[in-house]
């Protein structure tokens, strides 16, 4: 019986890491195609900026998925180590609508 039980919670363990890998690769994909969208709201070259953005959840959609929206940010690139103390600035926000589609891009 012990056996069993811990052979389930190996399982469940799994999957929850999977669906976490998972979820993380989405966010990683849907922060580097915000990043591309929002390239006109940088406003120079972006070669000396560290471009970053994260993701949160909007809304759920009636049938699947999720509304999301990517805050895009960027901060000066660091070359000295350690590394100053330095202020980021939002760039932009992408709203991805229920099929991940770009559904709008606010230059900020």
């Amino acid at each position: 019986m012990k056996k069993t039980i811990k052979i389930v919670a190996l399982f469940v363990a799994l999957a929850f890491s999977a669906n976490s890998n998972a979820q993380e690769s989405n966010d990683q994909c849907l922060i580097a195609r915000a990043i591309a969208a929002s390239h006109q709201c940088l406003g120079q070259d972006p070669g000396g900026l560290d471009i970053n953005g994260f993701v949160e959840t909007t809304g759920i959609c009636y049938v699947s998925g999720e509304t999301k929206k990517v805050t895009v940010f960027a901060a000066p690139k660091c070359h000295h180590h350690p590394c100053p103390m330095y202020a980021s600035r939002l760039v932009a926000t992408v709203e991805f609508d229920c099929e991940g589609n770009i559904a709008s891009v606010t230059c900020l």
